[in-house]
C-alpha cells in the first residue's frame, strides 16, 4: 500500500511538472518571467514567440539579437509585452512603476519605449504613475508593451543596450507620500498560448 502511494505521488509530480513547463507556468496557465516577443517585418506575417526575463539579467538579449539580426531589412518592428504583477502588499489602486533610468531611446532611426494598459502616451520619466487592473482569476497586474524601432536590425550586437531589451527592471509602489522609499522588485507573466 506505501509503494502504491508513493507511486501515486511520484506520478502526480511528474504530470504537474510536465504541465508547468520550463517556462514557471502555473495551473491557471500563467508563464512567468516570460514575456511575449513579437517582431513585425515589413515583408512577411509577424514572428510571436516569447522572451525570457530574470530580475537580475533583464530579458534574454541573446535570444532577442539572434532573432532581430536574421531580418535583412531595413525600418524592423518588434515588441516585447505581458503582464507586471502587483506585489501583494501594495493595496493602492495606482502604483508607481519604474523599469530603471533607460526606459526610452530615440536616436536616428532607432526608438525604444515602453507604454502602460494600452496607453499611447510613453513612459516619460523614471517613474510612472499607472492604475493597476485585476485577472479572472483576482491577481492585480499593469499591462506592459515595450517598443522598438530598428532601422538596421541585421548589425545589432549583443553589447546594443539603447536598441535591446536588456536594461528594463520591474518594480513598483504604492501611490502614496514618500513612494520613493517604498519600490519592491515585481514579477512579470504572459498566458500560455
Amino acid at each position: 500500500m506505501v509503494k502504491t502511494f508513493v507511486k501515486a505521488i511520484i506520478a502526480l509530480f511528474i504530470v504537474t511538472s510536465a504541465y508547468a513547463g520550463t517556462a514557471g507556468g502555473d495551473a491557471n496557465g500563467k508563464l512567468y518571467n516570460t514575456a511575449y516577443f513579437d517582431v513585425h517585418p515589413k515583408t512577411q506575417a509577424p514572428m510571436l514567440d516569447y522572451i525570457t526575463y530574470s530580475k537580475r539579467a533583464s530579458f534574454d538579449v541573446k535570444q532577442y539579437i539572434d532573432t532581430v539580426r536574421r531580418i535583412k531589412e531595413k525600418y524592423l518592428e518588434v515588441y516585447v509585452h505581458g503582464r507586471v504583477v502587483v506585489p501583494s502588499d501594495i493595496k493602492t489602486e495606482k502604483v508607481y512603476i519604474s523599469v530603471g533610468p533607460n526606459y526610452s531611446y530615440s536616436y536616428g532611426d532607432n526608438e525604444k519605449h515602453i507604454y502602460y494598459n494600452g496607453s499611447k502616451v510613453a513612459q516619460d520619466a523614471e517613474y510612472f504613475l499607472v492604475s493597476t487592473k485585476t485577472d479572472k482569476f483576482g491577481d492585480r497586474y499593469v499591462d506592459y508593451k515595450i517598443s522598438f524601432h530598428l532601422y538596421k536590425p541585421y548589425d545589432l550586437t549583443v553589447g546594443e543596450k539603447n536598441v535591446a531589451p536588456n536594461t528594463f527592471f520591474f518594480s513598483m509602489a504604492p501611490k502614496k507620500r514618500g513612494f520613493k522609499n517604498k519600490f519592491e522588485k515585481a514579477d512579470i507573466y504572459v498566458f500560455d498560448e
